[in-house]
């Protein structure tokens, strides 16, 4: 009985692992790829669908297509509309899961065609490293676990059929049914992948454990227990990530209670299509056209009502408070291209908080800066600084890892024009009232000049910000000549020299911070890129 249990819950890791490398490899080989992907075919509501299943079947994880999806909402490349066409078409593409195995699983020898990929994997890895033709490797070694950790649950549950009588469970009672559903909930539930729960299901029909109905409602019930991992995955995450979960959610169920309800008359219906199609023969083949078909029924029923769901999604769950993050998801940080999309929309975010800050503190009404707005602004660099070091601890690409110390030298920018705004705010109240009017006109010069950088930090997206050095340039030479003034006047008595340091001082600062203003921008430009913040009509 040991060797049993071994040899099953051996041939469950392999391919719980197997998926895992498999998904892993695939998002990261991919890179951007699947940002275009979403970006230009997730409108209208068929072209999502396409899109979802298509990526679903590449990278054999719905979760991941979902995480993909949260990511592109927060970022606003995508809207909640275009994400449920998505998710409509994640939920198909898990039912490529059972066609593999029906197809590959138990049609060929699987250890000639596992082992050579998971050969060429390791070597691909190996001679790649973190490159696309490493990560490549990794999705092939994946593929060729995938098909171990099959050959293995299928080798355990036909010993296993042969000493375990499930006909208690399965004997056709009333609650045999409802009974299954909760088997594939709990499978999906505990191994937190719905294709790992099928696999289970197919190869314990496959070896005549149960029957095909009981079969079919615990693939009805891994259905369900995929809103368990979605559910899981946005614990603390934010309001767009929910409302993402919330129609995955939402999707399932109605799904799952569609297929219940009609159960008798979709057998009989995938047992016609197999009578006349020359395919998905045997238990396997009638359970992954099962799937198929109950899913393609969810898209259908949900499809009319798809606005309305839309409608029901964004009024339902709020944005949160403005102390919060806006875009920072825990679930992105395994995908570091979207991840770093994010990082970059919230550092957006707190560059627009402190402009404005600084606008209104130099040039409006002079408010009264709270120390509220001061703590939710240092909360927000905190959180970013957080999100980006998390990201370095991951397995990150070249190329996106050097962005990683560029989004913490904006934290660090940040941090240090929100110092200045206090000590501005400070000194203020210190600055005389009354200046020779020569001063004045230069401080005026300068402040005008000031203005003109800040604006320019505020909008990358202007023709003048290419010549961003000679701005700093110009600036660094208009706070020469005021600094100038103001020493001429203290030496010829023109200005008490305490008075004159308080107006160094304060200008001095004020100079600084309008340099890192600029510069703070220019280095987030470089996490987003200008073709991404600026695209052309």
């Amino acid at each position: 009985m040991f060797a049993l249990l071994a040899s099953l819950l051996g041939g469950l890791g392999l391919f719980l692992h197997g998926m895992t490398t498999l998904t892993n490899g695939l998002k990261m080989a991919a890179g951007n790829s699947l940002r275009g992907i979403l970006k230009k075919w997730t409108h209208p509501l068929y072209k999502g669908v396409i899109s979802g299943f298509s990526i679903t079947a590449l990278v054999q994880s719905s979760s991941a297509v979902t995480v993909a999806v949260i990511g592109f909402v927060n970022a606003g490349i995508m809207d909640i509309s275009r994400s449920i066409g998505v998710i409509y078409g994640a939920n198909l593409g898990t039912t490529v899961t059972g066609w593999l195995i029906t197809a590959i699983g138990y049609s060929v020898h699987i250890k000639s065609m596992a082992l050579p990929l998971i050969g060429i994997g390791v070597f691909m890895r190996i001679t790649g490293k973190n490159s696309r033709k490493g990560y490549l490797g990794d999705a092939l070694t994946g593929f060729g676990l995938f098909f171990l950790g099959i050959e293995l649950l299928q080798d355990g549950f036909g010993s296993l059929g042969q000493n375990l009588d499930l006909t208690a469970l399965a004997s056709g009672h009333f609650w045999t049914v409802p009974a299954f559903v909760g088997v594939g909930f709990l499978l999906t539930l505990v191994m937190q992948s719905s294709s790992g729960a099928i696999a289970v299901v197919l190869t314990a029909a496959t070896s005549q454990m149960i029957g095909m109905e009981s079969a079919a409602a615990a693939v009805i019930g891994s259905n369900i227990g995929t809103t368990s991992t979605a559910a899981l995955s946005v614990i603390g995450a934010t309001s767009n990530a929910k409302k993402v979960a919330l129609g995955h959610i939402i999707f399932n169920i109605v799904t799952a209670a569609a297929a219940l309800l009609l159960l008798p008359v979709l057998l009989r219906m995938v047992g016609i299509i197999q009578a006349n199609v020359a395919f998905a023969s045997g238990p396997a083949g009638t359970l992954a056209l099962f799937h198929t078909v109950f899913n393609l029924l969810g898209i259908l029923v949900m499809w009319p009502f798809t606005p309305r769901l839309v409608n029901f999604l964004e009024n339902r769950i709020s944005h949160a408070g403005p102390s919060h993050t806006k875009y920072l998801d825990k679930t992105l940080i395994d995908t570091p291209n979207l991840a770093l999309d994010a990082l970059g929309m919230e550092l957006e975010r707190i560059g627009r908080k402190l402009r404005k800050l600084l606008n209104n503190l130099l040039y409006q009404s002079r408010e009264k800066l709270s120390s509220q707005t001061r703590l939710e602004t240092l909360e927000l660099i905190k959180a970013c600084q957080g999100f980006a070091m998390t990201i370095q601890q991951n397995d990150v690409p070249f190329n996106l890892g050097s962005k990683i110390p560029t989004a913490l030298r904006v934290c660090q920018y940040y941090r240090t024009i929100e110092e200045s705004i206090r000590e501005l705010h400070e000194m203020q109240v210190l600055l005389p009232a009354t200046i020779p009017d020569n001063i004045r006109e230069r401080i005026e010069e300068f402040m005008d000049e000031c203005w003109y950088v800040l604006k320019l930090a505020q909008n990358p997206c202007a023709e003048d910000f290419e010549n961003t050095d000679s701005k700093l340039d110009h600036l660094t030479g208009v706070y020469h000549r005021l600094k100038e003034t103001l020493l001429r006047a203290g030496a010829e008595n023109e200005l008490d020299i305490s008075r004159m340091v308080q107006l160094l001082d304060y200008y001095s600062l004020v100079h600084k911070t309008m340099e890192r203003a600029l510069k703070s921008t220019m280095y987030w430009l470089e996490l987003r890129t200008r073709e991404e913040t600026c695209p052309t009509e």
